[in-house]
């Protein structure tokens, strides 16, 4: 009876292992497939606004509208309405990525032409030409400043890096003894190293993009964890960088904008080095004055809303072409309308036999 026992105790355990087996077997397809969901929204969330459209473009129009072509007519035929669907498909897989692409071409070009500082938001271009005259401080009024490209590039990020600090978290020094913005402009420096190496191949190409994340990321970081030790109240946005765009004048206060931390980082970069491209002299070294700054503000500011008109005509100019591409590819008629009027036609045929 023991024995007896024993053994239905182990046929009951062994039982039990199988469905536990089995179980885990499924929930390790289950997580399998959760990574692989995750994975995917964490590649759209990080491919920015573009990847972003494009994902809800395909999922809320361009697959719908796709079906409901092929199914245009089919109660009454029984049959896929070809012409139809290619109709819907053609417009609205073109209209989509056309949409998102048009721009960046556009805006790709101009910066390989015009300068990068086309990129850059229209108060960032005003609070960087700022902190350039500040720059100016011990310079005569009408003098002119002359130092090399990598001093011009220390003060310049210091200067800024400074101001956000300063107006991210509301106060009105930086504590004695920090060398907070020391260890930023050596981080911002570092970015920027790994963003001018031309990558060997695709393997580090991907290595370099990784490490810019990293360092970036780090600089962030250590933005937020300044602002949060010394936020002004609760309603501070630690992922936004706050920055000087006019100087306080005698009783009027300081005008001050806001943009995410990392594209002001990015900005600020862009903005120096188109700087130093326009302002080097022939000995390599930089120079400037104040009528210099305003108008390479003036003339960046005028290359921005140039690039922003021709992003519009040439989207629009784009988007012209699409209906002509589907009307064609359509025999030029209404597919989605032609089997019920075809079935119609059929029906007042026998009525009137």
């Amino acid at each position: 009876m023991k024995l007896s026992s024993i053994n239905n105790a182990s046929l009951d355990n062994n039982k039990k292992l199988n469905k536990n087996q089995k179980t885990q077997g499924k929930n390790v397809n289950f997580t399998g497939a959760t990574d692989a969901v995750v994975k995917f929204w964490q590649f759209v969330d990080n491919g920015g606004r573009a990847i972003q459209f494009t994902v809800e473009d395909m999922f809320g129009t361009n697959l719908p509208r796709t079906y409901k072509g092929a199914m245009a007519g089919y109660k009454y035929t029984g049959k896929v309405n070809v012409l139809a669907l290619m109709q819907e498909a053609i417009r609205e897989f073109l209209t989509g990525p056309t949409m998102t692409i048009a721009p960046c071409v556009v805006l790709w070009a101009a910066k390989k032409n015009a300068g990068k500082v086309v990129n850059v938001e229209y108060d960032n271009i005003k609070g960087f030409s700022q902190m350039a005259k500040n720059m100016l401080q011990n310079v005569s009024d009408n003098g002119q400043k002359i130092i090399s490209a990598d001093e011009f590039r220390n003060e310049f990020y210091k200067s800024n890096l400074k101001d956000i600090l300063l107006n991210s978290s509301a106060i009105s020094e930086i504590p004695q003894g920090s060398s907070i913005v020391e260890d930023l402009n050596k981080a911002v420096a570092e970015y920027k190293s790994i963003l001018d190496t031309k990558p060997i191949d695709r393997a580090h190409k991907k290595e370099l993009k990784r490490q810019a994340e990293s360092v970036l990321a780090n600089i962030q970081q250590v933005f937020e964890n300044f602002v949060k030790s010394n936020r002004a109240d609760y309603d501070t946005n630690f992922l936004n960088a706050k920055f000087t765009i006019k100087n306080k004048i005698q009783d009027s206060p300081a005008v001050v904008g806001e943009t995410k931390f990392k594209n002001y980082i990015g900005y600020m970069i862009d903005y120096g080095e188109d700087f130093i491209k326009k302002h080097k002299g022939e000995s390599e070294n930089i120079y400037f004055d104040k009528t210099s700054i305003e108008k390479f503000a003036k003339n960046s500011l005028g290359r921005k809303a140039l690039t922003a008109f021709s992003m519009i005509a040439v989207t629009i100019g784009a988007l012209s072409v699409i209906p002509k591409i589907y009307t064609w590819a359509s025999g030029g008629v209404n597919p989605n309308a032609s089997a019920i009027y075809n079935e119609a036609s059929k029906a007042e045929a026998k009525e009137v036999k």
